[in-house]
């Protein structure tokens, strides 16, 4: 099992992996383009070197969601977790949107919905103590 602050540190970074992968992809997609236009490496893995930041985030985002999953007894617990399920392969359905669709905005409906998903559980899901 891990620990709270190990897990703490790991959602911290793969969090930062994400939201990097999605700020470079918005705001350098096109630059990255013709910067690595002429360079020596396969030209898919440097034009998609944003895609494979964020791709890395969702995936460490995703694995640390399934380690830490306990399904619940309560009907209503249980519902909120399928819901958070479902958000969680909504984000790895965003970074193969964005892999596959670079230039359309399909993957940012993906993670908005995914986003929307994990704050409905946040709200609605009971503290324990």
């Amino acid at each position: 099992m891990i620990s709270r602050f190990s897990f703490n540190i790991l959602y911290s970074i793969a969090a930062i992996l994400t939201f990097a992968g999605i700020i470079l992809h918005v705001f350098f997609y096109y630059r990255l383009q013709q910067l690595f236009l002429f360079a020596p490496m396969p030209k898919a893995l440097l034009v998609h070197a944003d895609v494979f930041v964020f791709a890395l985030g969702v995936i460490g985002l995703f694995a640390l969601k399934a380690l830490t999953f306990k399904r619940a007894t309560q009907f209503r617990e249980r519902r909120l977790q399928n819901i958070q399920i479902l958000a969680a392969f909504l984000l790895l359905g965003s970074a193969a949107l964005m892999f596959f669709f670079p230039v359309r905005n399909y993957w940012a409906i993906a993670l908005l919905i995914s986003a929307l998903f994990d704050l409905v559980v946040i709200f609605r899901m009971p503290q324990k103590n």
